[in-house]
This record gives structure tokens, sequence and C-alpha cells, in this order.
């Protein structure tokens, strides 16, 4: 069963370009800290890659704090893994899982020729990195809170944990590529062959079945005379038979009739 191709460059590109959108934004911040202490306020925030590669959180700080902020302080909630610098977050495999599964959306939105695989491999990718994105936001949400608690008496202040706006920016971007993909399916669904080797969707219908001879007419019911059928009518004879010849003789002056 073959699949009909897409030969528009322009409409191959859009979901491609979409899941580029999204990795890009993973540069904006997804989680942060903020502390509000007698020496100024703290501002802690990690980006998604951040989460996804280990990176170092940004720290900002007014009345000098941002510069004395230990560098033991994890803003995602746990401690520093073996062989990184203290203040690394840590790679978070979901977040890790979730790039992973949008690069190979992007490289399936390319490579694929057809136009049901294409949006199928999309829908599904984008799908998949939306879950795990907001799975590893709720863990290190929770982590962060209880950090925070555990931290409160070096922290005096009062202290907010928030989501940042790159993660909903991230979320509402994968959830309009995820759209564009399943609109695409439908539209390809429509498009492509029916099961069973039916015709496919728009093509030139079968030619007609040939007329059928007329049924023969029911028989009559029991001691019911036969159904009248049509003859010739009076005086007519049938088809390559000549009437008799007369009994009376002709006028022939030359003799009787022959016969």
């Amino acid at each position: 069963m073959s699949f009909p191709r897409d030969a528009s460059p322009r409409q191959r590109l859009i979901s491609p370009s979409g899941i580029g959108l999204v990795l890009i934004c993973l540069f904006l911040p997804f989680i942060g800290v903020s502390c509000d202490t007698g020496l100024g306020t703290l501002d802690v925030q990690a980006s998604g890659w951040d989460l996804a590669v280990g990176g170092e959180p940004s720290v900002s700080g007014g009345g000098g704090l941002g510069r004395d902020v230990p560098r033991g302080f994890d803003p995602t909630g746990g401690g520093a893994s073996v062989g990184e610098e203290p203040g690394d977050v840590g790679v978070h495999p979901l977040m890790l899982g979730g790039i992973l599964a949008l690069l190979t959306g992007a490289v399936l939105g390319i490579v694929l020729p057809s136009r049901l695989g294409r949006a199928l491999g999309g829908l599904s990718t984008s799908a998949l990195a939306l879950l795990l994105f907001a799975i590893n936001e709720v863990l290190v949400y929770s982590a962060l809170e209880e950090r925070m608690a555990s931290e409160a008496l070096w922290l005096s202040g009062s202290s907010e944990v928030g989501t940042r706006f790159g993660f909903w920016v991230t979320i509402a971007l994968l959830i309009a590529v995820g759209a564009y993909n399943a609109v695409e399916l439908r539209v390809a669904a429509q498009q492509s062959p029916l099961p069973y080797g039916g015709p496919p969707h728009g093509s030139v219908p079968p030619p007609p079945a040939p007329p059928q001879p007329p049924p023969h007419p029911p028989p009559p019911p029991y001691g019911a005379p036969p159904p009248w059928q049509p003859g010739p009518p009076p005086g007519a004879q049938p088809p390559g038979m000549h009437p008799p010849p007369s009994s009376t003789g002709r006028d022939d002056p030359y003799g009787p009739p022959y016969g």
C-alpha cells in the first residue's frame, strides 16, 4: 500500500521548524527560586538546557547578595553529582529524553517521503516531549520545595519557588506543533488508499456494471391461468412463411393452373 507524497518543501518544513523553535526556547528559564532577605533579593533560575545537560543556573541578586551565594546551593533540590562542579544542576534524564524525542521528530519530518508518516512522527514525538517536560517540571518543583524547607534557617526571609515563563512558552509551542501534525494526520488519512484494496480518495470511480437481463415473471399460483403473453396481430404470418396457395383457379388464358 503506497502513501501519497507531498512535494511541497514549505509544507514539509513546518513541523521541523516548529520543533527547532521549541529547542531554542529551552534556553529560557524553566524553574527558579526567589528569596527576599534583609541583605537583598536573590533569584536563582535554571533553563531547560541547564536541566538537560547539567549546566550551571543563573544567579542574580541585589545588595551584593548574588556574589555571596554559596556554590553548593542547588536550585533543583539535589546535590552535586560526581564529576560536576558544585552548583551545577545535574543531568535530568526526563529533559534529555524529551530533547531526543524532538530531534527524532525533526529528522522524521524531513526524511520521510509520505505525508502520513511525517504527521504521525511529528505528533507522537511532540506529545512524548511535552509529557516528559511536564513530569520533569513537577519533580523538580517538588524537590525545590523540600530543599527550601530544609534551608529555612539559612534563608530567614520569605522565599518563593515557581515555574518560569520559558516552560510555559515551550509547552504552548509543543501543543501548537502537535495540533498541526494532528490536522496533517487527518488530511493524510483521508487521502491515503482505503484498506482491503479500495480505491484512493478522489480517484476516478469504477465503470458501471453491465446491464442484466430482466427477470422472468414468477409462475402463476396453483390453479390460476397462465399469464397473458402478447402475440402477433390477427392475420399476421410468422416471419419466413408464405400464405398457402388459393384453391380457386387463376384467370389464365393458357390453361388451368399448375399443380
